[in-house]
């Protein structure tokens, strides 16, 4: 009985000890894991966000109307939304990807053949005087910002197209009819008689759209949307792609029915009926 009372206190004495250096070692190590700064442990390591810089800069996008020219566009790649018609068009990118739009076709620089036409024509009505009646600056546009896709800035809608004709495209990463859609603008936008074109990403993050667009070798200035607040200034159903032809006047007009552009000279057609007022 002695012996047997011997070897239990002995196990015990063991499983204390034990006990108390497990509590020991868990304490150190609590003690030395690294802190930030306000006393919490680094998260844990995950995988790396696509660095959105890096995606701008291979997109290559011209820049947004009422931005200047972004650092990593082409050079020569459109800027300042209000150029007086027949101001000296920026010299042609020698590096431009093929198909990029210059300055002086469907972009925010200066105005082509057909939007200097649409230019002057608001400036006719204007003369006209007290018989034509008072619009809004940038009509259901006014007051709405959204970021540009190709370097982040605030582009004030209203104010940006103002004087000018703009067709408006509104795609999704996710839209496969966009796909086929977004190079026949991107050609279209490239004739010297295109008013200028800018797209407007929705759904879907800002790398998810320059990804599409640099597989696309599309480099149209384009806009996000991502809280919806272009689309419900613009009323805009749940259907994509959807194109819109805002006026000089700030007037916006959906084209409709909406369809699916499949050529440039699908997009140039729709643009002059509208224009026309269809």
């Amino acid at each position: 009985m002695t012996a047997a009372r011997a070897r239990t206190a002995l196990r015990w004495t063991v499983l204390r000890w034990t006990i108390a250096l497990v509590v020991l070692l868990v304490a150190a190590t609590v003690a030395l894991w690294p802190r930030g700064p306000a006393g919490v442990a680094p998260p844990l390591a995950g995988p790396t966000a696509p660095d959105l810089a890096t995606l701008r800069e291979r997109a290559a996008l011209a820049p947004c109307p009422g931005t200047r020219a972004a650092p990593n566009a082409p050079p020569g790649a459109l800027s300042a939304p209000n150029a007086a018609p027949g101001a000296p068009a920026a010299p042609s990118a020698p590096n431009a990807a093929p198909g990029a739009p210059s300055a002086t076709n469907g972009a925010f620089g200066a105005a082509g053949t057909d939007d200097a036409a649409g230019t002057a024509a608001a400036g006719a009505a204007g003369a006209a005087g007290a018989a034509t009646p008072a619009v809004t600056p940038g009509g259901v546009l006014a007051g709405v910002s959204v970021p540009c896709l190709g370097d982040g800035a605030t582009v004030p809608l209203g104010a940006a197209l103002a004087g000018r004709d703009t067709l408006l495209n509104v795609w999704s990463h996710t839209c496969e009819p966009c796909r086929d859609e977004l190079p026949a603008l991107q050609e279209y936008a490239a004739r010297p008689d295109a008013v200028a074109v800018l797209g407007v990403q929705v759904d879907g993050s800002p790398q998810a759209g320059l990804a599409l667009l640099t597989a696309l070798g599309v480099h149209l200035p384009s806009v996000t949307d991502q809280d919806g607040t272009l689309r419900a200034a613009l009323d805009a159903p749940q259907v994509l792609p959807l194109s819109y032809l805002v006026s000089p006047d700030g007037s916006v007009r959906m084209v409709n029915p909406p369809v699916v552009f499949r050529s440039a000279d699908e997009v140039a057609t729709a643009v002059r009926r509208y224009r026309a007022g269809a």
